[in-house]
């Protein structure tokens, strides 16, 4: 485990006098890179973070925005042919 103090202050002097450190979080297992675990858990991020934005109604009205913030469907389930279904003029 590393203290958020010790992370800050390698990360400020780009590791200099912290190889051990610098090459254990190189060594960590990565998502992207056909790890089971370490894709598992960028999985439950993104789920995390994609609930708690549908969690929030959208300046233009009822429903969710997707994980981009663009609002998705026109509120009453009938895209009008926008990419985001989002009607104009609401």
């Amino acid at each position: 485990m590393v203290h958020a103090e010790e992370m800050l202050e390698a990360l400020r002097t780009n590791f200099e006098g912290r190889e051990a450190l610098r090459q254990r979080l190189l060594n960590l297992p990565k998502f992207g890179q056909d790890d089971p675990e370490a894709d598992a858990m960028a999985d439950r991020v993104l789920g995390v973070y994609t609930a708690a934005g549908n969690a929030h109604v959208t300046p233009h009205g009822d429903g969710a925005a997707d994980h981009t913030g663009v609002r998705v469907g026109g509120g009453d389930g009938e895209a009008d042919g926008c990419a985001t279904g989002w009607k104009a003029g609401r």
